[in-house]
């Protein structure tokens, strides 16, 4: 129950979100399987009905433990949709993507890229076995006409 002398909380979309036709809850996943101590590169690219706003990375691999809180058994670099690196190095997994089964940690600002864009994983596999390693790009997909790359508010 909620106490009657509670804040009321206002939800307005954000300015990059205005005049689309649907804002809809999507998942981009990347997978990959690499044997003992392997590297390993997978590309994903995203589809073309609309841009997409990126709010959680999450990241995790077979050899996560189930009591887990910030496993480390795969190191990641990602290159976006603009072929920059987002890194200078490969992150381990406890720092780009930690508390998966809890449902990760958003980015402090959401990203959005455009349609079609290509994203490329570069991936170094920590255990002394196959682990096979699962990306998620969380977020929304912007659906309409317009471009939030080039609102004007």
């Amino acid at each position: 129950m909620i106490p009657p002398n509670a804040p009321q909380m206002q939800s307005k979309a954000p300015q990059s979100r205005v005049g689309f036709e649907a804002v809809v809850p999507f998942d981009y996943l990347t997978e990959i399987s690499l044997g003992a101590n392997a590297t390993g590169t997978n590309t994903l690219v995203l589809d073309n009905e609309g841009f997409f706003e990126l709010h959680y990375m999450l990241g995790m691999s077979s050899a996560d433990g189930l009591t887990d809180v910030a496993p480390n058994n795969f190191k990641v670099q990602m290159m976006d949709g603009s072929r920059r690196y987002m890194s200078n190095a490969l992150i381990p997994q406890r720092l780009i993507a930690p508390y998966a089964a809890q449902g990760g940690l958003p980015e402090p600002r959401p990203v959005i890229y455009a349609p079609n864009s290509v994203f490329q994983f570069n991936f170094l596999n920590l255990v002394a076995d196959t682990n096979i390693i699962t990306i998620v790009l969380k977020g929304y997909k912007l659906i309409g006409n317009q471009s939030p790359l080039n609102f004007q508010g």
